[in-house]
């Protein structure tokens, strides 16, 4: 059997689902198992032992022509490519309906579409999956139910090209957010810092290099990174990683990182079950209402005496 997955989500939804396609691989030990992905997650999947072949393809900027021309024209190479492979399954992994990737399962030939139940009449999904919304790794088991896939215990996977070991035994304090509620702000990152200080030594990774200025007040390393399979490369070897929610708070535990997480407007569905470490979670609807004395206590219980 020839199976197809569409994963066309973030970085954090791509994480999350390889748990689902290792339980895949062993319901479906000698089974083609290929999976479409943009260019943001590819690196989540292309050393994943479980997958035979992976497609990729450009995801478009908002307002940029030259964005638009470059992604439509590597959109419609992926569609070939699938369309020459005949499929008998395609999943799209997804907890949400998009047509674009409606577009990419109706190349791919198979009678089987196994997708979210849209309520949308004219769709092609013949399997329509309402999900508990348990967690988001559970729900691609969910959408794997129909091909008698269940849950047997599968972590998160991430494996790095390559693993440097300039920061070997560092802790990793991420400084990149995309919410206001998780910003941690230069005072009390100041004072995190001067306490992990009084132990180990300290690297600020960022992948915006103006967050050098966090480094700049503290006299610590700081590295800016092109990506995160790059931050991947160095977390590997970290002592262990403080982040504010987000990707690399998925990221660390799942490359068996110990994390503390500190959140603002946590997502009630992050789990660390599926982890390959622990990640402690310490959250406030604003991240900077966390008392200092709580950040402390737990590293010290927690985490310095490891």
């Amino acid at each position: 059997m020839k199976i197809l997955l569409i994963q066309n989500g973030s970085i954090v939804q791509a994480i999350s689902n390889t748990p689902a396609i290792e339980a895949l691989r062993k319901a479906y030990p000698r089974d083609k198992i290929d999976i479409l992905v943009n260019d943001g997650n590819y690196c989540v999947m292309k050393n994943n032992p479980f997958i035979n072949t992976i497609y990729d393809f450009k995801r478009v900027e908002q307002n940029k022509f030259l964005s638009h021309t470059s992604g439509f024209i590597s959109r419609f190479s992926a569609k070939s490519k699938i369309w020459n492979h005949i499929y008998d399954v395609c999943v799209i992994f997804s907890d949400k309906f998009y047509k674009r990737d409606e577009g990419f399962a109706k190349m791919c030939g198979a009678k089987m579409i196994i997708g979210v139940d849209n309520n949308v009449a004219d769709s092609c999904i013949t399997h329509k999956i309402k999900l508990s919304g348990k967690n988001d790794v559970m729900n691609y088991f969910e959408l794997l139910s129909p091909l008698n896939v269940s849950y047997g215990g599968e972590k998160m996977l991430f494996i790095p090209e390559k693993i440097e070991s300039k920061f070997k035994n560092y802790v990793f304090v991420h400084c990149d957010t995309d919410s206001p509620h998780n910003v941690i702000g230069y005072d009390k990152l100041d004072r995190i810092i001067g306490f992990l200080q009084t132990k180990f030594s300290v690297v600020i990774t960022s992948l915006n290099p103006s967050h050098s200025v966090y480094s700049d007040r503290v006299g610590v390393p700081f590295l800016c990174i092109k990506n995160y399979e790059e931050l991947a490369s160095h977390l590997t070897h970290a002592k262990f990683a403080v982040v504010p929610f987000g990707v690399v708070a998925h990221l660390a535990p799942t490359l068996g990182v110990k994390t503390l997480g500190i959140f603002g407007e946590k997502n009630q569905r992050f789990t660390s079950e599926f982890f390959n470490n622990e990640c402690i979670v310490l959250s406030n609807d604003i991240v900077r209402n966390i008392p200092d004395a709580t950040i402390n206590q737990t590293l010290m219980n927690d985490f310095f005496k490891n």
